[in-house]
């Protein structure tokens, strides 16, 4: 398209493959691709894709001997805006989200935690997404799920267990893909 700071559209008809290229040497060099005047996903010089704003979220928490969903005491991180305080994390876009959780159990009893979608427990059918952890232990749940736009997330400390004392914790949510 030129030497310029043009845009150009591309358009590709029929059958057959398709490339973008970039043949510009330089180690510094990459491909930007951009919406609205904003660049939104890169690919640098060595191959590594980069997307600023995938949605994603992560959150610590500091309540002491609770049962019910995480909640956010911090958030550390929160692109897209789709993590509430309360620890529910709204998928903005379908796709494969990772969701991950660590705790600390410093209670005599067993803590279960398990991952809710949509408020329902993902426990059954399949046996998917669930972690006990026995007393004075750390307990981690990962796992991917799949999300239409606007399902949620939240990771709840089941209720028929002991508490959770949680010293150093956190939840993730992340869109694969």
């Amino acid at each position: 398209a030129g030497t310029g700071n043009t845009t150009t559209d591309i358009i590709k008809y029929k059958n057959s493959g398709f490339y973008i290229n970039n043949n510009d040497t330089a180690s510094s060099n990459f491909t930007g691709f951009g919406v609205a005047g904003s660049e939104r996903m890169r690919i640098d010089s060595a191959g590594r894709v980069t997307m600023p704003y995938q949605p994603s979220a992560s959150f610590t928490w500091s309540t002491h001997g609770f049962t019910g969903v995480f909640p956010a005491t911090q958030i550390t991180l929160n692109v897209g805006g789709h993590l509430a305080s309360s620890g529910r994390f709204t998928a903005p876009i379908a796709g494969v989200y990772w969701v991950s959780g660590t705790w600390m159990n410093s209670t005599s009893g067993t803590s279960r935690v398990s991952v809710y979608k949509n408020g329902a427990d993902m426990t059954h059918p399949g046996g998917v997404s669930y972690n006990e952890a026995a007393p004075y232990d750390r307990g981690q749940i990962m796992n991917t799920i799949l999300l239409a736009a606007n399902d949620y997330l939240e990771l709840l400390a089941g209720t028929g267990y002991s508490g959770i004392h949680q010293y150093h914790g956190n939840v993730v949510f992340r869109l694969l893909g």
